[in-house]
C-alpha cells in the first residue's frame, strides 16, 4: 500500500472519530454545563412563598414577575445594612435566618433585606424572574473608606456647656460621606453610623475589617486647661494591614490628613502620634487614623466646632486628605 493511501485512511478514521465520538461528547459536556448554570438559578432555590425563592448558596433572591411586575432598588438605610427594593405585586411576609433576613410587605410594596455586614446588591432579570444577588463590595469598588463618627446613642462622648461631642462627630463625618457620595473621586465611602446609634468601639473596626482599604474616625477633644486648642491625628503603634489595596501606611495617612486640617482650618498643629490607646485604630486591619478635630473645652474652638461652615471646612480637609492618601505611591 502506498504511503499517501495510508495517510488518506488515517485522515478518514480521524474524521470519523471526530464526528462520531468527540463532537457528541463536546455537545453533551456543554449541554450539561449549560444546564448546570440554568439549574443554579432553578433547582437550588427554596421557596419562601408563591413567587419568592431564595438560594442560600449564591445569596440570590428570585422573584417571579407574576407577583412583581416591576422592581428597583431604593435608598439603603440603617448603616448600609438594610436594603429596600420597591416593587408592584402581591402580598407576602417571610423572615428567616441565613446570613440575613428577608421580608416582603405589599402594603408598602417593598422587599427588605437586612444583612449582618455591608453588602451590595445587583438586580438581573430574564423573561420570568427578577434575581436580586448579594455582592461583596470589594468586587464592585476598587477603593473603600470607612468614616467613623465617634460615640453615639447612649455614649455622648464629652459634654461641655451643653454641647455633645457625639453630635459634632456625626455632623462632620456625614459631611465627609456626602462629599464622597456627590463627588467623582472613585472612592466608595461607608459610615459606621448614620444617626444617633450606640455602636461598641470594638464593633467599629469589625465593620471595616475585610471590607475597607482605610478607616478614618472623627472625634473632638477635651482638656483640663481651657486655653489648649488645636487638632491632632493618631495612628496605630503597630499596623496590621490585612486586605488594604493602599500603598499608604497609617503614619503617612495621619500626616496627610493632619496637614490638610491645619491648612484648611488655620488651627494649631498638635501633630500626629502613634497611640494604641484608641481601640478603633488599634483593632483596624488597614491604615487607620483617629482625628481629634479640636478642643471642646476651649470656648473659642467650641464655638467654631458647632459652626456649620467650620464643620464643612473640617470635612473638606478630611475628604481631600483621604483622596490624596489613596493616590499615594
Amino acid at each position: 500500500m502506498r504511503k499517501y493511501e495510508i495517510y488518506s485512511i488515517l485522515l478518514k478514521i480521524t474524521a470519523i472519530i471526530m464526528v462520531c465520538v468527540i463532537l457528541p461528547l463536546s455537545i453533551i459536556f456543554f449541554t450539561i454545563k449549560s444546564n448546570q448554570r440554568k439549574d443554579a438559578g432553578e433547582t437550588s432555590f427554596s421557596e419562601l412563598h408563591d413567587g419568592f425563592n431564595y438560594n442560600n448558596k449564591t445569596n440570590v433572591l428570585k422573584v417571579s414577575k407574576s407577583v412583581a411586575s416591576t422592581i428597583k432598588q431604593s435608598e439603603n438605610h440603617d448603616g448600609e445594612k438594610r436594603y429596600v427594593f420597591k416593587f408592584e405585586g402581591t402580598a407576602i411576609e417571610h423572615k428567616f435566618e441565613v446570613t440575613d433576613s428577608i421580608s416582603v410587605d405589599d402594603s408598602k410594596c417593598e422587599i427588605t433585606i437586612t444583612t449582618k455586614k455591608i453588602s451590595v446588591f445587583d438586580i438581573d432579570e430574564d423573561s420570568n424572574y427578577y434575581y436580586i444577588k448579594q455582592v461583596d463590595p470589594r468586587d464592585r469598588y476598587e477603593k473603600i473608606v470607612i468614616i467613623d463618627a465617634g460615640h453615639g446613642g447612649g455614649d455622648s462622648g464629652a459634654i461641655v456647656a451643653g454641647v455633645h461631642e457625639k453630635e459634632l462627630d456625626l455632623a462632620m463625618a456625614l459631611k465627609v460621606y456626602e462629599m464622597f457620595e456627590q463627588g467623582d473621586s472613585g472612592i466608595k465611602a461607608y459610615m459606621t453610623r448614620y444617626g444617633d446609634e450606640t455602636i461598641d468601639k470594638y464593633d467599629r473596626p469589625k465593620i471595616a475589617n475585610g471590607l475597607a482599604d482605610m478607616f478614618v474616625s472623627i472625634h473632638c477633644n477635651t482638656y483640663e486647661d481651657s486655653s489648649v486648642y488645636g487638632a491632632s491625628t493618631h495612628f496605630a503603634l503597630e499596623e496590621e494591614n490585612e486586605l488594604s489595596r493602599l500603598n499608604v501606611t497609617g503614619y503617612r495617612l495621619a500626616n496627610i490628613i493632619q496637614e490638610k486640617i491645619v491648612e484648611e482650618l488655620g488651627t494649631r498643629d498638635r501633630g500626629i502620634s502613634a497611640d494604641d490607646d484608641f481601640v478603633v485604630v488599634k483593632q483596624s486591619k488597614m491604615p487607620a487614623v483617629l482625628i481629634e478635630m479640636g478642643y471642646m473645652t476651649n470656648a473659642e474652638e467650641r464655638r467654631k466646632l458647632t459652626n456649620e461652615e467650620y464643620q464643612t471646612k473640617a470635612a473638606k480637609a478630611v475628604y481631600e486628605g483621604i483622596i490624596e492618601a489613596f493616590a499615594y505611591e
